[in-house]
């Protein structure tokens, strides 16, 4: 059976500095990303899928779930050759039954211009990595999605280096919470600062995206 795909609009949300933009994940092109495959095999047979814009906000986007929800921390290392603390960087959320597939990846960037105090010995390689991360591990989701793949061991397989995705134990879920509600838990707990509501303008160095897929 065909899987079809519904894509929220890619919502960032600038600093004070910035300006607010509200772009289609399908417009955004992919930027270089400066990473290499993992060597993980994952197979699943593939199902053609067709993205259709699913809206950020109203009923649909926060339906109510008593699934069980799976998740994945995406984080930042500063040196490979000498592992530091990582730098948190976002959460990839999923859930599943056997008709329906949702998922939701919020994840922060620094700002054009800016650099975090986190990120104060980050070269321009490693910048390179972190900017447009979001977007990029966004396409990744959603393909893994289309193919029937498993999408956290997916996207565990592919950012497994500086930039990497590190898969958690699955999440409580309390009774009438949505994937936004457990993703934007998850994230404060993983980062140590609220998931921004809509188009607002959070204080810092950091710009944040949030995307957002449901298939059928």
């Amino acid at each position: 059976m065909a899987g079809y795909a519904k894509a929220t609009p890619l919502r960032q949300h600038a600093g004070r500095h910035g300006s607010r933009r509200c772009s289609e994940l399908r417009d955004i092109a992919r930027r270089p990303v400066w990473r290499r495959p993992c060597l993980v095999d994952v197979w699943a047979p593939r199902v053609r899928a067709t993205p259709l814009m699913f809206p950020t906000k109203g009923r649909l986007a926060h339906m109510a779930t008593s699934m069980r929800m799976r998740w994945a921390r995406v984080e930042y290392q500063l040196d490979l050759r000498s592992p530091q603390r990582p730098v948190p960087l976002g959460v990839v959320v999923v859930t599943d039954n056997a008709d329906r597939v949702q998922s939701m990846l919020a994840g922060r960037a620094p700002r054009a211009g800016f650099t975090p105090e986190e990120l104060k010995s980050v070269g321009p390689f490693g910048r390179s990595q972190l900017e447009g991360w979001a977007a990029s591990m966004a396409k990744d989701l959603l393909a893994a999605i289309e193919k029937r793949e498993d999408p956290l061991e997916t996207l565990a397989s592919i950012w497994c280096w500086n930039l990497r995705v590190v898969i958690e134990p699955d999440a409580e879920v309390r009774p009438g919470q949505t994937v936004r509600d457990v993703a934007a838990r998850l994230y404060a707990k993983h980062l140590g600062a609220p998931l921004p509501e809509g188009l607002s303008e959070p204080e810092g160095d950091w710009t944040v995206t949030e995307v957002s897929y449901r298939t059928n």
